[in-house]
């Protein structure tokens, strides 16, 4: 039965294991970094509006609208 790569022999060294997974994660950020470009800013702008709408909501006294947000 093969052996998922995200299991590993308690034989292989935790520094091993992990230098290979910041050498994955950091390509795999770099690649969507360049797919996507304005993913941070689309990020930002949904947050400052999802704040803003749930201010907007408290402001008008509606507590579960704005908890919902």
């Amino acid at each position: 039965m093969p052996v998922s790569a995200a299991v590993r022999p308690l034989t292989v060294a935790p520094f091993e294991v992990f230098t290979e997974n910041l050498a994955t994660h950091t390509a795999r950020e770099q690649h969507f970094a360049r797919q996507h470009p304005l993913g941070g800013w689309l990020r930002l702008l949904l947050f400052g509006g999802g704040a803003a709408g749930a201010g907007w909501w408290f402001a008008r006294g509606a507590v579960a609208p704005g908890v919902a947000l």
